[in-house]
C-alpha cells in the first residue's frame, strides 16, 4: 500500500500534464533572444535574395543578355586602306590609291545569329527559374526537417523528464525494498536511453538549422528555428488526377522549358552554319591618281571567296548533330518530369493516409491510455515492467507521427516542385521568358 500511495504521487506528477494534448508540442527550452524565427515565406525570400548558387545561376542571364548584344551587332567592320608608294621617300606622294570597303553577308547569317543568342536568353531564363525551384524546394523540405526535428525534440525531451522522475521514484523504492533491483535496472536503462535519444535529435536539430542557414545565404552565426504557428497545418490532397498534375508539369517545367529552347537555338545555329558555307561579297570604293597633277579617278572593287577548300561541311555536321542530341534531351527531361510527377503524387497519396492514421487512430487512444496508465498502476493492475513499456509505446506513437508528418511535407514539396507550382507565388523578372 505504501509503495502505490508513493509511487502514484510521483506518476501523479510525471502524467498530469498528458504528453502530445495538441498537436504542436510546447516547446521546453525557449531559444534564445537573438534566434529568429523564421516562416516558410521568409526562408524563401531569404532564399531568392541571398541563396550563392542561385545568383550565380542569375549571372548566366547577365552573359546570355551580352551574347545577344553581340549577335545583334553586325561583325564586319568597314576597312580603309591607302596606298602611297613615294609618300616618304619624296616630298609628297606623286601617285596613290585609296580604298573603302566593306564586308556583305548576303545570305542572312546576322538573322539566325540573333535567333540563336535569343534563344540561348531564353534558355537561361528558364534555367535560372529551374535553379529557382530546386533552391526553394530544398529550402522548404529543410524548413520542415527542422521543425519535425524540434517537435521530436520536445517529445524526447518529454521523455526524458518523465524517465529521470520515475527513476527519482524507484531509487527511493528501492533504498526502502519496495521494488526489485531487476526492476530498478530497467528504469536505469530506460532514463539513460532517453537521454541518449535527446543528444542525437538534438543532433538533428542542429543539422537542419545549419542546412536552412546555408540555404537561406544567413551568415554561419545566425541562429534560426522555424514560427510554431505554421508547424502542425493541416495538408489536403490536391483536388485533381494525376494525368492534369503531369500536364501542369510539362507546361510549367522550367527545366524541360530551358530545353526546348536549347533545341531552337541549335536549329537556329545548324541553319547560320548552312548559311555560312556561302561566301561574303567584299565591296569597295576606290580613288586613284596616278600622277601628280593628273585628276584622280574612282572606281568600284568586288570580291568574292571562293569555296574550294572549306565549305563548312564538318560544322553543319555537327550542328545537325546537335540539333538530334537538343530533341533527345527535351525527351528525357519530358520522361522525366512525368516520372517525378507519378512518384511524388504516390508518395504524396501514402503519407497522407498515415498522418490521417496517426491522427484517427492512433493518437487519441494513445493520449487516452496515457491518463488511464497512473489509476491503473495504483490499482495494482500493472506491474513497473509493463508500465514502462506501455508508456513507452505510447510515447513512440508521439514520435511515430511526427515522422509522419514530416513525410507528408517532404512529399507535399516534392509534388510542387515536381509541378513547378512551387514557383507560381513569386514575382521574379527572369521569369518573364522563361515558359
Amino acid at each position: 500500500m505504501h509503495r502505490a500511495i508513493m509511487l502514484g504521487s510521483v506518476l501523479h506528477a510525471v502524467l498530469s500534464s498528458p504528453l502530445g494534448a495538441t498537436t504542436t508540442v510546447a516547446r521546453q527550452d525557449l531559444p534564445p533572444s537573438d534566434t529568429t524565427a523564421l516562416t516558410i515565406a521568409e526562408a524563401r525570400t531569404l532564399a531568392i535574395r541571398q541563396n550563392p548558387a542561385l545568383l550565380a545561376d542569375l549571372e548566366r542571364i547577365g552573359a546570355a543578355s551580352a551574347e545577344l548584344r553581340t549577335a545583334r551587332t553586325y561583325p564586319f567592320n568597314p576597312a580603309i586602306e591607302v596606298e602611297g608608294p613615294s609618300s616618304l621617300s619624296d616630298r609628297g606622294p606623286d601617285r596613290y590609291e585609296i580604298r573603302f570597303g566593306q564586308e556583305v553577308e548576303l545570305a542572312g547569317q546576322r538573322g539566325r545569329r540573333v535567333a540563336a543568342a535569343e534563344a540561348g536568353l531564353s534558355a537561361a531564363r528558364a534555367e535560372a527559374a529551374n535553379e529557382a525551384r530546386v533552391v526553394l524546394a530544398d529550402v522548404e523540405r529543410t524548413w520542415f526537417t527542422l521543425a519535425a526535428a524540434g517537435q521530436r525534440l520536445d517529445v524526447a525531451r518529454e521523455i526524458r523528464t518523465l524517465n529521470d522522475r520515475l527513476l527519482d521514484a524507484v531509487r527511493i523504492q528501492l533504498s526502502e525494498g519496495e521494488v526489485s533491483l531487476l526492476q530498478a535496472n530497467l528504469v536505469e536503462i530506460e532514463a539513460a536511453r532517453a537521454r541518449a535519444r535527446v543528444l542525437a535529435v538534438e543532433q538533428d536539430v542542429a543539422e537542419a538549422e545549419l542546412a536552412l542557414i546555408r540555404l537561406a545565404g544567413l551568415p554561419a552565426s545566425a541562429t534560426v528555428r522555424t514560427a510554431a504557428a505554421e508547424v502542425g497545418a493541416a495538408v489536403r490532397l490536391p483536388d485533381t488526377s494525376l494525368p492534369e498534375l503531369s500536364a501542369t508539369a510539362l507546361s510549367n517545367r522550367p527545366d524541360l522549358t530551358a530545353s526546348r529552347a536549347y533545341v531552337g537555338r541549335a536549329e537556329s545555329l545548324r541553319s547560320l552554319a548552312t548559311r555560312e558555307a556561302l561566301p561574303n561579297v567584299g565591296i569597295a570604293g576606290i580613288a586613284e591618281r596616278e600622277a601628280p597633277g593628273v585628276a584622280p579617278r574612282f572606281g568600284l572593287a568586288f570580291s568574292v571567296p571562293v569555296p574550294l577548300f572549306d565549305r563548312n561541311q564538318g560544322l553543319r555536321e555537327g550542328r545537325a548533330v546537335e540539333v538530334r542530341q537538343a530533341g533527345l534531351t527535351v525527351r528525357a527531361v519530358e520522361l522525366r518530369v512525368r516520372t517525378e510527377v507519378a512518384d511524388a503524387f504516390r508518395a504524396w497519396q501514402a503519407a497522407a493516409r498515415q498522418v490521417q492514421l496517426f491522427e484517427s487512430d492512433v493518437l487519441p487512444p494513445a493520449r487516452e491510455n496515457q491518463r488511464l496508465l497512473e489509476t491503473a498502476y495504483q490499482e495494482g493492475k500493472l506491474d513497473l515492467s509493463t508500465l514502462l513499456l506501455l508508456r513507452n509505446q505510447l510515447l513512440d506513437a508521439e514520435l511515430g507521427y511526427w515522422e509522419a508528418w514530416e513525410q507528408q511535407r517532404m512529399a507535399e514539396v516534392a509534388l510542387r516542385s515536381a509541378t513547378a507550382t512551387i514557383l507560381d507565388d513569386l514575382n521574379l523578372d527572369f521569369r518573364e521568358d522563361s515558359r
